[in-house]
């Protein structure tokens, strides 16, 4: 969703829908999940791409 300011340049102000909102814990859950797991996929790549 935006709106026209009205200041002078005018500008557009965005922000997130219901929905979009509702994106915010599974995606912090994400993120912590990333987080922790990384160096494990990281590793788990480098097999892979060894065995190519």
């Amino acid at each position: 969703m935006s709106k026209l300011g009205e200041v002078i340049p005018q500008g557009v102000d965005y922000e997130l829908t219901e929905a979009g909102q509702s994106l915010a814990a599974p995606l912090k859950a994400l993120e912590d999940w990333v987080k922790e797991h990384m160096a494990s996929v990281l590793e788990a790549r480098d097999v892979y791409d060894e065995a190519l």
